[in-house]
C-alpha cells in the first residue's frame, strides 16, 4: 500500500499551504508586478488559489492535481492562469502512485517542459521557468535513492536561487518584455510565485 504521507494527504497539505502563502504574498507579488507588468500578479494568484476551496475531496492524487489545474485556468486569468493551469494538469496526468525522488523529478520535468511549450519561454528569459528549471536540475542531480523530502528541500533552495537570478535579467517573454532594458533590476513576479509553490511542496513530501 502507498504511504499516505506522500500520497493524497500530502498533496492536499501542499495545496493548502501554497494557498496560505500566496495569499500572504499578494501585496509583495503585486509590487513586483507593478515594476514590470500590470501590478496584479499577486491578486490573480490569490484569487485562483482561493477558488481551490471549492474542490471536494477527490479519490486520488492525480484527480486532485487535475482539479487544481482546471480551477487555476478558470480563476487566475491571463498568461499566469494558463501557465499554472498547465503546470498542475501536467502533474496530474503523470503523478506517480509511489513517489520517490526520480519519479517526482520526472513529473516536474514534464511540467517544466509543458510550461515552456505553453509560454514559449527558455531559461534566462526572466519567467517562472527559471526557478522551475533550477529545481528540476537539482532533482535530476540527486542519487536515485536520495530521500525525497531532503531532495525537495535542496530543490527549493535551487529554485530560490533561480528566482533571485531573474533580477538582473532582461525580460524576453510576457508583459515584462515590453519594458525592454527597464526590466533589468526587477525580480520576476512569476518566478517569485513559482518559488513559493516549490518551497511549500518541499515541506509536504517525503
Amino acid at each position: 500500500m502507498q504511504d499516505m504521507t506522500i500520497g493524497l494527504g500530502a498533496l492536499q497539505g501542499w495545496i493548502a499551504e501554497a494557498r496560505t502563502n500566496l495569499v500572504a504574498a499578494r501585496a509583495h507579488l503585486d509590487a513586483l508586478d507593478r515594476a514590470i507588468g500590470d501590478g496584479d500578479h499577486g491578486s490573480n494568484m490569490a484569487r485562483g488559489f482561493d477558488a481551490l476551496s471549492t474542490i471536494s475531496t477527490p479519490p486520488d492524487a492525480n484527480l486532485l492535481l487535475k482539479q487544481v489545474g482546471m480551477q487555476l485556468l478558470g480563476h487566475v486569468g491571463g498568461a499566469s492562469g494558463a501557465l499554472y493551469g498547465t503546470f498542475f494538469l501536467t502533474l496530474g496526468a503523470s503523478w506517480p502512485s509511489e513517489p520517490n525522488t526520480p519519479r517526482v523529478a520526472a513529473v516536474l520535468r514534464s511540467a517544466r517542459d509543458a510550461v515552456q511549450s505553453r509560454g514559449r519561454a527558455e531559461v534566462g528569459d526572466k519567467t517562472m521557468v527559471d526557478p522551475l528549471d533550477a529545481a528540476v536540475k537539482s532533482l535530476d542531480a540527486e542519487e536515485p535513492d536520495a530521500a525525497l523530502g531532503e531532495a525537495l528541500a535542496r530543490a527549493a533552495v535551487a529554485a530560490a536561487r533561480g528566482r533571485d537570478a531573474t533580477g538582473p535579467m532582461l525580460a524576453r517573454r510576457g508583459r515584462a518584455a515590453n519594458f525592454g532594458e527597464a526590466s533589468i533590476g526587477h525580480q520576476d513576479p512569476g518566478a517569485a510565485s513559482m518559488t513559493i509553490l516549490l518551497e511549500s511542496l518541499s515541506r509536504h513530501l517525503g
